[in-house]
């Protein structure tokens, strides 16, 4: 789910939106020439914009056709994907390369223009609305003297001080995980958890500690680990006595229940209400994916977050709910 967005469950539907406009194509925090900048995935506009061509043909065609220059109009972020293939003598592993396209808001709105046809100007309308929600004034511009600078393991991550509590840059917060963007933090996070500033021109994406802190869910190897004891020790730094923190109430408590208190505190629990109004809470495990209907098969479709080792389950478990 991208950034800010809500998702309302009524029964077995479900609409996202976002900042009150229907999301059409994910837009997040990502890095254009190594500068931060609002981007959406390629793959997505390609899907919305019903182009019967194949994704890396269009984009190819496009990219020569208008003179789209890389690291000024887009990125390219190739990701690996392991492999099982059968033979006749049994399974072997291998790893596929899959190139994204992470593309500035104004080459979305031109690819989209150029299809000519309802969705594109649906497209360009809606990342229209997007620029001119990031460009409006807001109440959340803050004076510089608001923010610090931290660092992990020589990443420099800017935090925004707000009311006694610190928010952590998404991007920042991405690059020292070794994630190609904060899309993968943000897309499935409560909307008070994810606040936008301007900082000049540019709108920004800072997390909450809670949510900075399980974006080391996300990260390879003991990367997380390292992520999760430095944060701790640098939120005590920065916010020790932050109202509602749980980290700095949890100085008084015995061993055993700060053991309770970070096991809940690194939980997800999804709240869920049935077409009657019963409430449902579930823990999700941290590598677990929230998305909507609608949203399912552009997931799915993303190589990035369903590695094609998955594919053979998902296309059997379609098969059979299509079975009369």
């Amino acid at each position: 789910m991208a950034n800010t967005s809500t998702t309302q469950h009524t029964g077995n539907t479900a609409a996202a939106t976002t900042a009150g406009t229907q999301q059409l194509v994910r837009v997040f925090d990502g890095q254009i020439g190594g500068a931060p900048a609002q981007v959406c995935d390629g793959r997505e506009l390609h899907t919305f914009l019903k182009n019967g061509k194949q994704f890396s043909d269009w984009i190819k065609q496009r990219i020569s056709q208008y003179g789209f220059e890389e690291n000024a109009d887009f990125s390219i972020v190739s990701l690996k994907s392991e492999t099982i293939r059968k033979y006749a003598n049994g399974e072997r592993k291998g790893v596929s390369k899959v190139s994204d396209y992470h593309l500035t808001l104004d080459m979305a709105k031109e690819l989209s223009m150029v299809e000519n046809n309802e969705q594109g100007r649906k497209a360009r309308r809606y990342f229209i609305d997007c620029e001119k929600r990031a460009s409006a004034p807001s109440s959340s511009v803050v004076a510089a003297d608001a923010y610090r600078q931290v660092a992990f393991e020589g990443c420099r991550i800017r935090a925004w001080m707000r009311d006694g509590q610190p928010w952590f840059a998404a991007s920042n917060v991405a690059t020292a995980l070794g994630l190609p963007s904060s899309d993968r933090i943000t897309r499935s996070a409560m909307p008070q958890d994810v606040r936008r500033t301007l900082r000049g021109r540019q709108s920004v994406n800072y997390l909450s500690p809670q949510l900075a802190l399980r974006a080391g869910d996300y990260a390879k190897g003991e990367l997380g680990e390292r992520w999760r004891g430095w944060f701790q020790r640098t939120l005590a730094e920065l916010a020790p006595a932050a109202p509602g923190m749980a980290f700095s109430a949890a100085a008084g408590l015995s061993a055993v229940q700060r053991f309770g208190l970070e096991q809940m505190m690194n939980t997800r629990l999804l709240l869920s209400f049935t077409a009657e109004g019963a409430m449902d809470v579930k823990p999700v495990a941290p590598e677990a994916l929230v998305v909507t209907p609608d949203r399912l098969a552009t997931v799915i479709g993303d190589n990035f977050v369903i590695g094609q080792q998955h594919l053979p389950e998902i296309l059997s478990a379609v098969a059979d709910r299509l079975r009369p």
